[in-house]
């Protein structure tokens, strides 16, 4: 089965979030629990915080499955519901141009702490 990787809303009224780490490459098996990526969210244009105003984001995956393509970089700013790639079920699956994948990955995501935020220096 064909699974599309899209980025969920994990913030109301927050639309575009930027890539800071990826932690799967393309052909890759991912287990359920996996992460794959970190997000970012500045939210100082949204209201006025007596916290951080950028805060940080881990997606993981909520099911098995290989990862075949994926259509993002750390850096890129990306909207939500944005294709960030393609999962298949099985290990044959091929992902072809013009298929329609049959539903979205399972996925989880929770707030973390930047070390770098935190500490004020990469560690």
């Amino acid at each position: 089965m064909i699974l599309s990787f899209k980025l969920p809303r994990i913030v109301d009224n927050l639309c575009i979030y930027s890539i800071n780490n990826i932690y799967i490459c393309e052909n890759e098996f991912v287990a359920r629990g996996t992460k794959l990526l970190d997000i970012k969210a500045d939210l100082k244009s949204m209201l006025l915080h007596d916290c951080p105003s950028i805060n940080f984001y881990r997606i993981v995956a909520q099911e098995s499955a290989y990862l075949r393509r994926l259509f993002i970089s750390p850096g890129q700013q990306i909207e939500v519901d944005s294709d960030l790639g393609i999962f298949s079920t099985e290990q044959s699956e091929t992902p072809m141009a013009g298929l329609i994948p049959e539903r979205g990955i399972k996925l989880g995501y929770a707030g973390i702490i930047h070390e770098v935020d935190w500490y004020g220096l990469e560690k």
